[in-house]
């Protein structure tokens, strides 16, 4: 059994939660889930970042306390993961108190490697990044995040810096010998684009800010919230507080983050990481961005959908679904309620919720509800759609291509409707061989059930009811054997008695809208 370590980027607390946010999360869960299955032992990081100017200002806009603000915002960000099924392992908030040591400890490495010194920072800095920017950054004047509605500030205070140059060729070194470090490629050339730019010493600390972390040995200061934030990563298992867990499950084999906070991910942190003498992560996953009427979803832009109202009008567990199979995990993608529902009825309701029913409801029909004995196994044509596409969905799923790989399972998904259009049971019944309708009932039911094996890791609630209809073993975390034995065709044992079942995905009708 092997370790493997995911992170989610941790969001900003200063407003409600989106379907974007959810989005991030779903995407690792089942990256964590495909691994669990496969019999690696998962730790899975996610979490909130509650430190810096922006929620701190939030909190007063609204009047009230930072910290009761914080709380109820990290209530609310957690509640949503649970209701989503995410399957975290830590839900780490950068108020936690080990959280705080362990950056202490990691910025006082800097100091005692000589990475930090004191200078006047004089400069653009957008507070709705809570990032700094060059003039040519800037898009009209205002940040290329955030354009149009946020402004940038300049600002002239004494700060601590980080020697960000000293790891020009560090970082150079980094990209040339390991090009997997940061995917996809056109995401890494980005990266390799500001590095060949020339790398500019930071500031990494913020003066007379009441809400953040002390920097070490100056109270006057605080730790700058980007670089607090990145090192959730380490402090979440263990850095400073738990050697034992820390070993076991550094590095990170993959962090999964937006596409806006690249820079950070792949050229401040893997320095940070180096000046520290800590080992670097495996590999960083950006995504794209969800958009909606042509817009990003985001807090800053207003644009936004509901994660509650959604899952009332879809189902979480369908979300799930609809989400990675629109979007995947690479590149921008559209999404809105119609998109969700035509969706939803075609590949849920009319397609994996009706190939449910008809097995069930026909094997109860025909069989008086108990699998039936298959001569040779059944049939050899779906089986061998199923080594496929089994194949093909590991493959996708492990460089994340969450589209490609639930594609993939549907090509599984439609062979089997396929195949009783083909075999045409209901016709057997009446005129041909008991050995035929057998040979038909068996292959579709254990094509359902490797099926549902696939599936578990987006759509674990579903699976666990066809699972459960079945009368077979669950999906869910496991170990390399167990996988082999459930990946294999032939599992259903003849006789078992099948379960009732309810509708999996009932049909949607026009729906209400759940966008603001």
């Amino acid at each position: 059994m092997g370790k493997y370590y995911l992170t989610t980027a941790i969001v900003y607390v200063n407003d409600a939660p989106g379907l974007h946010f959810v989005y991030e999360q779903i995407g690792a869960d089942a990256l964590a889930r495909f691994h669990r299955q496969r019999g690696d032992e998962v730790f899975f990081l996610t979490g909130t970042d509650e430190n810096g100017t922006k929620i701190d200002r939030a909190a007063k806009a609204k009047g009230e306390q930072t910290r009761p603000f914080v709380d109820a915002l990290a209530a609310r960000y957690q509640e949503v993961a649970r209701l989503y099924d995410v399957s975290f392992d830590r839900f780490i908030r950068t108020t936690d108190a080990d959280h705080v040591e362990g950056v202490q400890w990691f910025v006082k490495r800097w100091i005692e490697n000589g990475d930090v010194y004191e200078a006047t920072y004089e400069g653009l800095y957008c507070v709705s990044c809570e990032a700094f920017y060059e003039e040519s950054d800037l898009v009209d004047g205002k940040c290329p995040i955030h354009t149009p509605r946020a402004t940038i500030e300049r600002l002239s205070e004494k700060n601590y810096f980080f020697r960000l140059s000293k790891y020009q060729k560090a970082l150079e070194d980094l990209y040339r010998a390991n090009p997997d470090f940061c995917v996809p490629d056109f995401r890494r050339n980005e990266v390799l684009g500001w590095i060949e730019r020339g790398l500019k010493d930071v500031s990494v600390s913020r003066r007379g800010l009441d809400w953040g972390i002390p920097w070490p040995g100056d109270p006057q200061q605080t730790v700058y919230v980007w670089f607090d934030a990145l090192i959730n990563y380490a402090t979440g298992v263990g850095f400073g507080s738990n050697a034992a867990l820390f070993k076991k499950f550094w590095p990170a084999d993959v962090h999964v983050i937006g596409k806006d906070i690249t820079r950070f991910h792949c050229i401040y942190w893997p320095a940070m990481l180096l000046a520290a003498g800590v080992e670097l992560p495996k590999k960083v996953h950006v995504h794209g961005f969800l958009q909606y009427r042509g817009q990003r979803l985001s807090k800053t832009s207003g644009n936004m959908i509901d994660p509650f109202a959604a899952a009332q009008e879809w189902g979480a567990d369908a979300i799930r679904y609809l989400l990675l199979r629109q979007a995947g995990f690479t590149t921008d993608a559209d999404v809105s309620p119609e998109i969700f529902t035509n969706r939803y009825n075609a590949d849920l309701a009319n397609n994996l919720g009706n190939l449910a029913q008809r097995t069930v409801t026909m094997i109860a029909r025909y069989r008086e509800g108990r699998i039936p004995e298959p001569r040779k196994g059944g049939s050899a044509e779906l089986r061998e759609v199923a080594q496929r596409v089994s194949r093909a969905h590991d493959a996708a799923a492990s460089r994340l291509a969450f589209d490609e790989a639930l594609a993939s399972i549907f090509e599984l998904v439609d062979a089997t409707n396929r195949h009783y259009d083909r075999t045409k049971p209901w016709t057997l019944a009446r005129t041909g061989p008991p050995e035929d309708l057998d040979d038909a009932l068996y292959s579709a039911a254990e094509a359902l059930r490797l099926i549902a094996h696939l599936l578990w890791p987006y759509l674990p609630q579903a699976t666990t009811k066809i699972a459960t209809a079945l009368n077979t073993k669950l999906p869910g975390p496991g170990s390399a054997e167990q996988w082999a034995k459930d990946s294999s065709w032939g599992r259903l044992l003849p006789g078992n008695p099948l379960r009732s079942s309810a509708v999996l995905f009932p049909r949607i009708e026009p729906l209400e809208k759940v966008a603001t």
